[in-house]
């Protein structure tokens, strides 16, 4: 239940509420508390399982509608950037121990990397692709528009 505390909010009943995770429990979690899915990175083929597990979670629950599907990716553009990034994944996930690296490894760090992911997550069904900088250097923002920009005819074709 939501508190009248605060400042009203932008969007009726709020802003979107999504669950993340890659367990049973977090779909099921989705379906009945949400109003939606975040995936937390990788290949697009393991968001669309997950994707597809949360389609099911929300029938299973007798969910009117379809559930918001997001995903997040990190990236860093250009190979000083990409070090940069690298060592900054493997820092802040450490906690994970071995999966660091295979987080720091999913790192987009060139054009072709994040066009093949856009697409790639579009193909999967993925409603809101957030890209997370991996440095701390705006022009990383400039750099991932201009390829968003480039790439604009391949990345807005209709996904079949």
């Amino acid at each position: 239940e939501r508190s009248d505390a605060g400042p009203a909010p932008v969007r009726p009943g709020g802003p979107p509420l999504l669950v993340g995770g890659m367990s049973d429990a977090t779909y099921a979690r989705a379906a009945r508390h949400a109003d939606g899915y975040v995936h937390g990175g990788g290949p697009p083929r393991t968001f669309e399982r997950a994707a597809q597990r949360t389609l099911q979670a929300w029938d299973e629950h007798a969910r009117t509608g379809r559930p918001l599907l997001w995903a997040q990716a990190y990236f860093a553009l250009g190979a000083d950037a990409a070090a940069r990034g690298r060592a900054y994944l493997l820092d802040y996930y450490a906690f994970t121990g071995p999966f660091a690296a295979t987080i720091a490894d999913a790192l987009l760090d060139s054009p072709q990397a994040v066009v093949q992911y856009l697409r790639g997550y579009a193909e999967a069904g993925c409603d809101e692709l957030v890209l997370l900088p991996a440095v701390t250097d705006p022009d990383q923002v400039a750099r991932l528009a201009e390829v968003v920009s480039r790439n604009a005819d391949v990345l807005l074709e209709p996904v079949s």
